[in-house]
Order: C-alpha cells, then sequence, then structure tokens
C-alpha cells in the first residue's frame, strides 16, 4: 500500500495522462473514463465495472475540485 500521497497522485497523474483520460474528462463523459481507468478501453460495459454509479459520481466531483 502507498502512504506517500506525493506518490499516489503522481501516479494517478501518470496513468491519467497516458491513458489520454483528459480527452473524456473535458468533454465530462464520465463514464468512459471509468472504463479507461477499470477496464482499459472507453466503451467498457457498466454493468462490468463495480459501483458504476458510485464512480461517476465521484469522478465529477474530482473534476469540480480540480477545475476550482
Amino acid at each position: 500500500m502507498v502512504t506517500d500521497k506525493n506518490i499516489a497522485v503522481e501516479t494517478g497523474a501518470w496513468y491519467f495522462k497516458t491513458k489520454n483520460i483528459s480527452d473524456y474528462a473535458d468533454k465530462k463523459a464520465w463514464g468512459e473514463c471509468g472504463a479507461l481507468v477499470n477496464a482499459g478501453k472507453p466503451n467498457a460495459d457498466p454493468a462490468k465495472v463495480i459501483d458504476y454509479q458510485k464512480r461517476i459520481n465521484a469522478q465529477e466531483k474530482a473534476y469540480k475540485a480540480f477545475i476550482a
């Protein structure tokens, strides 16, 4: 488990950038963002993503925090 928050943030940012997740985040396409993170592809079946709606809500909240 990572306890250094800086490493966790840098790792998340690296993944976000390398998977071009910002392309979907800029469009507020939270389902596609979640599918990329959890399934590795933007059009993954939402039924296969655990807590799909909860994750979309969290992504929207995080997006608002970063653009504020």
